[in-house]
């Protein structure tokens, strides 16, 4: 009796090992990438070029919808919607606690950010070798990246923010030479103190993938990072701004002469 109650209760276990052997383990979905090949549409089921839905986004009176169709590889379609005063608000809502992106590879929080010295189109000198307790808020771009140029409305939105608070520096280092961005500019405002012919200058940090943006605390580290057009940056990038603003650095005292 004792050795047909131990041979059931060994049957049981192996059978309760074999149910947990072939249960397949949870998987994360892959984060959507949003490129040339994505499916993006209208209310009336016109599909947009590429071109045409990120400069319709570029001008930042239109958001992106997941219309719940997928393509044949699987890939989740999307509805181009007018920002109309109704739903500014749902969309605004939407992006109030976002996920906080992937950072860069080049850029970890923590880690000393190497200070460069150079002067803006605009004349403005950018000196990060001097500790001046600044909050710098750094964007690598070209004119010609669809991704960087979607961004740019939502990031002049935060430089407007904090135009009046001189301890918060934005700035915009693009790959193009000056008069290409002047001319850029005539009719698509960037918001930052932008440094032309910047590709030495992303060379040495190891930029390779844009936009890249990258948030410098007081203390000259890297406070927050991210790789192309994230759609939660508005957000992580204000908060790290603020949480930076917030925190007092150290004055050195001067020694006393004996």
């Amino acid at each position: 009796m004792k050795n047909w109650i131990l041979a059931f209760c060994l049957a049981i276990g192996l059978w309760s090992i074999s149910c947990a052997q072939t249960t397949p383990p949870p998987t994360s979905q892959p984060k959507t990438v949003l490129d040339a090949s994505t499916i993006v549409k209208d209310s009336t089921g016109h599909q947009y070029s590429y071109d045409i839905w990120t400069a319709l986004l570029t001008s930042g009176k239109f958001t992106l919808k997941r219309s719940g169709a997928k393509t044949t590889e699987g890939k989740p379609e999307y509805l181009i919607l007018p920002i109309t005063n109704a739903n500014k608000q749902r969309v605004y809502t939407q992006t109030r606690i976002p996920q906080r992106p992937k950072e860069s590879e080049q850029f970890h929080a923590g880690d000393i950010f190497k200070p460069f010295k150079d002067k803006a189109l605009d004349g403005e000198k950018i000196d990060l070798k001097k500790n001046t307790g600044k909050v710098y808020v750094i964007n690598f771009w070209f004119i010609g990246c669809p991704p960087c140029r979607a961004e740019i409305p939502d990031l002049n939105t935060v430089a407007d923010k904090y135009k009046d608070n001189k301890d918060v520096v934005f700035v915009a280092i693009c790959l193009d030479d000056a008069d290409a961005i002047n001319n850029y500019m005539k009719l698509n405002p960037f918001h930052y103190h932008i440094i032309d012919s910047g590709r030495d200058l992303a060379y040495k940090y190891g930029v390779h993938l844009y936009p890249t943006n990258v948030v410098v605390d007081r203390d000259g580290k890297v406070a927050y990072s991210s790789v192309s057009n994230q759609p939660s940056n508005p957000y992580w990038i204000t908060k790290t701004i603020d949480d930076a603003l917030a925190t007092t650095v150290a004055v050195p005292q001067p020694v006393a002469s004996k």
